[in-house]
């Protein structure tokens, strides 16, 4: 998962819920979201996603998160064997499906 997202928007949203244990992050289309299970406490903010993917946090690992984007000026939020990739291919074949349900037949095709 790669995804470049405003500092000051992301810890707008994250130093407030900093003391969260199981977080789930998720950088796809355009969002980063953060979800933390087991309370209703979650937050997405504008990304530039890179690479697509998902990790689960601990709640030390959430907090170092939340420091290392306020101290540094680039974050490895995620260590390598903490990712989960997303099935791009069934995301693709969706957004697929979904534009072709919304084009509708053209006016004389109906004759």
């Amino acid at each position: 998962m790669k995804a470049n997202v405003n500092a000051e928007l992301f810890l707008a949203q994250a130093l407030p819920i900093t003391d969260l244990d199981r977080i789930s992050i998720v950088a796809y289309n355009g969002i980063l979201s953060v979800a933390s299970f087991g309370n209703a406490i979650n937050f997405r903010v504008p990304a530039y996603v890179a690479v697509p993917g998902q990790a689960y946090l601990s709640s030390d690992e959430w907090r170092k998160v939340v420091q290392q984007v306020n101290t540094e000026k680039m974050v490895y939020i995620v260590p390598p064997s903490k990712l989960i990739p997303l099935p791009i291919k069934i995301v693709h074949y969706l957004h697929r499906r979904v534009l072709q349900q919304n084009t509708f037949p053209h006016p004389t095709s109906a004759c």
